[in-house]
């Protein structure tokens, strides 16, 4: 059998610029494995307007128990959405009066990190991480902010946890500058490795200053100040009341409808699957379809309908990558298929990869539904919710189960 092309069906709140990046990626992951792969975007031509005037407030709540995936994803779900959150919280330290303050050094150091130019490591690890014309201008906001000024009258020695506070907002705030540049994700919040290591190559140039010992922003929430101040910390570092999200709120929701594109498929989804059938029924060559998040629900439901015959047989291998198509069956809502107690999936219906990480709640498992023909397989992306569901394209173990899958269910490996 020739290879197969894999079609990937992007997901909720996808326009065309994200989609083609999407598909460049998955393609520069899968070329060496002898695959091609052609997008089949529905997002522009099928789905919802933009809502703008009707975005109501929201809470965030969570858990009280902890692991250390948990905490690292809270803390970044934090910076990303206020980068400066570390440096509030550091700030809170009242100042002993006998000490001295650590202004002069924390100034710096900051300073030191793009005045003069950029050079050596730290050049390499800004440009394989696409956020060098965006670093100098990351510094110096983080350097403006007032809860540095504020931390600047309150630091007292040794410096290092507060040269490790200052690299991650440095960084989470260059992320959101990339992102606002590109008007899509940035690698540093889709892949948790190029994160991790910017963060160690700024802290190495911010001086030396001991690190901190592995405490996370998300440790102190609770402990050492009240349930009330902990309840508002969270909410001014992560809802509308950030300066961030205030004042550019109405640009991401116009910018991205995710409910938008979901209500919409529920409701006339017969258009996004149409084109979907459409692009690949113009290919000649046997098909695996890749659909992310919404993109998932649509190829499941494609592919259960009885009449679609010729696409089926196109179709060799079917995966889902963080989608709620289990989800939208258990709770009956799957327009394709109706809830069955250990139900088996139809005798035609493809072999089913279905991949997910448990940080990304909108991904979900299958196996525990049917009694056969699906497999789930978990990525841990190591980002928080929301980057967590799109960040699985950043990640070796996503194209190992995919590949695996292909040679086992499609060649027979």
């Amino acid at each position: 059998m020739e290879n197969p092309i894999v079609v990937f069906v992007h997901g909720t709140g996808v326009r065309k610029k994200e989609s083609d990046a999407s598909v460049e990626l998955i393609r520069s992951h899968l070329k060496p494995h002898g695959f091609s792969v052609k997008g089949a975007p529905w997002g522009d031509l099928a789905g919802s307007r933009a809502a703008e005037k009707s975005i109501p407030t929201f809470e965030k709540t969570g858990g009280k128990s902890l692991t250390d995936d948990d905490r690292e994803a809270r803390t970044w779900n934090l910076l990303f959405a206020d980068p400066a959150s570390e440096l509030r919280l550091l700030a809170l330290n009242k100042p002993d009066q006998t000490l001295p303050r650590l202004a002069g050094v924390l100034d710096q150091s900051i300073q030191g990190l793009y005045r003069p130019a950029l050079k050596g490591e730290l050049l390499a690890t800004l440009d394989a991480a696409g956020v060098v014309d965006v670093f100098a201008d990351a510094c110096d906001q983080i350097r403006r902010h007032d809860s540095f000024e504020e931390l600047r009258k309150r630091a007292l020695p040794p410096e290092g946890p507060y040269l490790d506070a200052i690299a991650n907002a440095i960084v989470a705030q260059a992320a959101i500058l990339d992102e606002e540049k590109r008007g899509y994700g940035s690698a540093i919040t889709q892949d948790s490795d190029i994160r991790d290591a910017l963060v160690s190559v700024v802290r190495s140039a911010l001086g030396p200053g001991k690190a901190a010992p592995g405490k996370r922003i998300v440790d102190f929430l609770g402990k050492g100040v009240s349930a009330a101040f902990s309840a508002a910390f969270y909410a001014g570092s992560y809802a509308a009341g950030t300066p961030y999200l205030r004042m550019r709120r109405g640009k991401h929701a116009s910018a991205s409808p995710l409910a938008g594109d979901i209500l919409l498929y529920q409701a006339r989804g017969e258009k996004i699957r149409g084109l979907i059938r459409e692009q690949i029924l113009e290919l000649k060559v046997p098909v695996v379809l890749l659909g992310h998040s919404l993109g998932g629900v649509a190829c499941v439901d494609l592919l259960m309908d009885a009449k679609e015959a010729e696409l089926r047989q196109r179709v060799k291998m079917l995966a889902t990558v963080g989608s709620q198509a289990p989800y939208f069956y258990e709770i009956n809502a799957l327009s394709s298929l109706e809830y069955g107690e250990g139900r088996e999936l139809p005798a035609y219906f493809p072999w089913w990869l279905n991949i997910y990480d448990r940080a990304d709640f909108l991904s979900y498992v299958g196996e525990s539904l049917f009694r056969k023909g699906v497999e789930d397989h978990e990525v841990r992306t190591h980002q928080p919710f929301p980057q967590s569901h799109s960040a699985y394209w950043s990640r070796k173990a996503t194209y190992q189960h995919l590949v695996n899958a292909i040679n086992k269910h499609v060649f027979h490996k």
